[in-house]
């Protein structure tokens, strides 16, 4: 186990990879019964059929799930280990394997990526295949010996392993020595893992030896309570014999539970309350840096960028705590208070705090596409990872910055020329909507809304907005290839910032789904508002329903004419509102089916004791 002391002894082994999941261990009854249901050959029965589908589908999961780990890795490690340069292997480590096969010969299964996925395909098959197995095994004298064989393998391997993790201890705490040091959970814990191995050993022999008793025998009659005189080919039981059965069928549900509890329950892991209740101490900085002087400003989340390198938790020493990466002991609350203090990403919502990359599975293209050519375009500090390029940052409106000073000590670096939430502007362009959302597409387009030329573009004074070919807009306007009408007479660049020196425009209000924003123009306008055009945004403009357009790519815009408007956006999409009515509607289906089955079982009930 890797947290909340590190034992995870796994990763001394030299091919030990990433670590995505701690653990998927469903039992020890669950894997004996899906075992002893499982089915690899053909066979006439439907029961049969479905067993021998999960029993492939689990079988080429697993196999899929191992990736890297294919037919050139094992190749390769032979060959290092009968004396072979490890500098020089000799063919592709994933090559020969299932997962290798699919990429290269199925188009774009590339992009799944992350082959460990295909274990939660095996896992749910696993768990059917155990309830097949349970039936199977209350009815047939075949399928619990064969669980009783297994468990009994399963117990004699654990005794013998136990003998030879005893046997071997000092050997064994040498090896786990050259484990790497964890970033995030320090040094292994060489006792504390010896200690896992025997416990893990000991509770498969007990449980493996409790499975072997509970099914030694008649265990459908005897110990789920059916009777002798009932042939269990036939299903139900009826009267206290279904009481009995289904007394047999929650203690095997209790044994499950206390396996799970007992295996996995390390994995359940607590910090004190206070440590989410306080504020990071980047928080007062902030505020220190931008001071907010009214309620509307205040409502709106500060925005930050991390730098590419932050001090690793092995670096960084807490004022109170010191450095807690030289022993093994446990760092959760450590962990937490290094997340708090260097705002990792989502954690700085905590204290009302957004921040510019927060990188995830379902990640937004087009502002992917923005942070790639942002970065594409950003500066190296003595790191392969380039930042992102400033323009990008002020643009949206990022005010501060989390970097190092000396190392260790993390604080903000204000980032001047910052754009505000929403602003006006006048020189606007328009482009299609891209069909072709692949990504190299998407760079494409975000590089010539961006860096036109190879320039950051003057997003203070200048907007590119996506149209379709039936609407004209009402602006004046140029396109690459075709000029639109204008219906703004041109106007002097001394007069323009006179203008606009006595304009303004203001959030008045933000929330996560209702922006208001006051503006006062002098002459018509778009209205930017530096933040995400999700599909379900609507805008109102003094009441009065407006569209909103992508703007820059990952903006909104609102086109205002001269005067005072209040613009107000809220979210509401109508797919939302869809699977809602979905959803209610299936929940009442599934009501009305649920009771007329009961129903229909209580005639039953009542005919069959008439009779």
């Amino acid at each position: 186990r890797l947290f909340p002391e590190n034992r995870r002894w796994m990763a001394a082994i030299p091919a030990d990879g990433r670590l995505w999941a701690p653990t998927l261990y469903l039992g020890l009854l669950t894997a004996l019964l899906a075992s002893a249901s499982a089915r690899w050959r053909r066979a006439a029965s439907l029961g049969s059929l479905r067993r021998q589908w999960l029993t492939w589908m689990i079988g080429l999961s697993v196999a899929g799930s191992l990736g890297w780990y294919g037919l050139g890795w094992l190749v390769d490690e032979l060959r290092f280990a009968i004396g072979h340069d490890a500098s020089e292997p000799w063919l592709g480590s994933p090559v020969g394997g299932l997962y290798w096969l699919a990429v290269t010969l199925l188009p774009g299964y590339a992009y799944f990526r992350y082959p460990a996925k295909l274990l939660t395909i095996a896992s749910l098959g696993l768990s059917l295949l155990a309830a097949y197995g349970l039936d199977a095994s209350i009815r047939l004298a075949t399928v619990r010996r064969l669980v009783v064989r297994r468990s009994l393998g399963i117990a004699l391997g654990s005794l013998m392993a136990i003998a030879g993790v005893v046997t071997f201890r000092g050997k064994l705490l040498a090896w786990f020595a050259s484990a790497p040091i964890d970033e995030y959970f320090g040094p292994l814990d060489e006792s504390g893992a010896w200690r896992d191995i025997v416990a893990a050993l000991l509770h498969g022999l007990l449980l493996s030896a409790l499975a072997a008793w509970w099914y030694r025998g008649d265990f459908g009659r005897r110990l789920l309570g059916c009777p002798a005189r009932w042939p269990c080919a036939w299903w139900p039981c009826r009267g206290r014999d279904v009481l009995r059965l289904r007394i047999g069928g929650v203690a095997v549900l209790l044994v499950t539970a206390l396996d799970l509890l007992v295996a996995n329950g390390w994995t359940v892991v607590t910090a004190p309350t206070e440590l989410w209740r306080e504020p990071s101490p980047l928080l007062s900085q902030a505020e220190s840096l931008l001071p907010r002087t009214d309620e509307a400003s205040a409502s709106l989340p500060i925005r930050q960028s991390r730098a590419v390198r932050i001090s690793a938790l092995d670096e960084w020493k807490e004022p109170q705590h010191g450095n807690e990466s030289t022993s093994p002991v446990p760092r959760v609350a450590t962990v937490l208070r290094w997340e708090r203090a260097t705002w990792m990403p989502k954690f700085g919502m905590l204290d009302g705090v957004a921040s510019i990359e927060s990188y995830g599975t379902m990640m937004n293209a087009d502002y992917a596409a923005v942070i790639r050519v942002a970065r594409r375009h950003g500066v190296s500090k003595d790191r392969s990872v380039r930042e992102l390029h400033p323009a990008v940052l002020a643009a949206w409106g990022t005010a501060v910055r989390v970097a190092n000073q000396d190392g260790s000590e993390v604080s903000l670096e204000p980032l001047p020329n910052s754009l505000p939430r929403a602003w006006i502007v006048r020189q606007i362009e328009t482009l299609k909507p891209p069909r072709d959302r692949r990504w190299q597409s998407l760079r494409a387009i975000t590089e010539r809304v961006w860096f036109p030329e190879g320039r950051p573009r003057d997003f203070r004074n200048s907007a590119v907005v996506e149209l379709p070919n039936e609407v004209v807009p009402p602006w004046k306007t140029r396109v690459a290839d075709e000029a639109l009408p204008s219906s703004l007479p041109p106007t002097s660049p001394d007069k323009l910032r006179a203008n606009e020196s006595r304009e303004t425009c203001r959030v008045s209000r933000y929330e996560p789904t209702h922006v208001v924003i006051d503006a006062e123009l002098d002459r018509p306008g778009l209205l930017v508002l530096s933040d995400l055009p999700w599909p379900g945004w609507q805008a109102e403009i003094d009441g009065q329903a407006a569209p909103i357009w992508r703007t820059n790519r990952v903006m909104r815009g609102v086109w205002l004419s001269a005067g005072k408007h209040r613009v107000e956006m809220r979210f509401r999409p109508r797919s939302l509102a869809v699977t809602g009515t979905i959803s209610m509607v299936g929940w009442l289906m599934l009501t009305g089916a649920l009771i007329a089955t009961r129903r229909r079982q209580t005639s039953a009930g009542s005919s069959h004791t008439g009779g």
